[in-house]
């Protein structure tokens, strides 16, 4: 008697969807600035999304914590969001970003949040409202509102909003009293509303070092 041959199925493995981390802020009842309310943690969708290249219509935050920082709301009370979003679905607005989806994987504060996007993709970035750390010869890069330190001969980056548009302004950090530098080391920055370097006391910051 003849064996029944059978074909065997193979199962495959989907290919992995890239995806980034967009950060954005509510209120302090999870609502935006429209009334849509964000959940704390899962998955969300915009009722009325649509992909034309203009705002509204859909979910809206900062790619990887980079952008339009006056957009955030750094009032006390406000809640920090990071979503993970698949990369094929972000459409540029120029300084923000929006999608029809996404996973609210935290919920927190202004120094949570911002240091969870750090640890998990941003590091290096100009994050809005982060903490930038670096050591001697270091580059500590941060984004409006943010607060930067770094070594000797290290150099001090921070975005600000200036003449209707985002400047950057650099310093760098010599330890010699007689160098050129700006700035102090070990010392950490933040910029003035006129775009000048602000001491502030290393007792009001917390920092995470990035590179040497």
């Amino acid at each position: 008697m003849a064996k029944k041959i059978t074909k065997k199925t193979i199962s495959t493995l989907e290919p992995a969807v890239a995806t980034v981390l967009v950060l954005r802020t509510c209120n302090s009842d999870m609502t935006s600035n429209e009334g849509f309310r964000w959940p704390t943690s899962g998955p969300i969708s915009a009722p009325d999304w649509s992909s034309v290249p203009v705002c509204g219509h859909g979910l809206h935050g900062l790619l990887w914590g980079e952008g339009k920082g006056d957009l955030l709301n750094f009032g006390e009370e406000a809640k920090w969001l990071v979503c993970r979003v698949p990369a094929d679905q972000i459409v540029d607005l120029g300084g923000k970003v929006k999608f029809p989806s996404c996973e609210v994987i935290h919920c927190g504060d202004q120094k949570s949040a911002t240091e969870f996007i750090r640890a998990n993709g941003a590091a290096g970035r100009a994050v809005v409202g982060g903490v930038a750390t670096a050591g001697d010869m270091g580059v500590a890069t941060a984004g409006y509102r943010g607060v930067a330190t770094a070594g000797d001969g290290g150099v001090i980056a921070i975005w600000h909003w200036s003449d209707n548009r985002y400047k950057i302004r650099i310093a760098q950090v010599i330890k010699d009293e007689d160098g050129d530098g700006d700035l102090e080391p070990n010392t950490p920055y933040r910029l003035n509303n006129e775009g000048y370097f602000l001491k502030i006391p290393k007792s009001e910051v917390k920092t995470t070092r990035e590179s040497e």
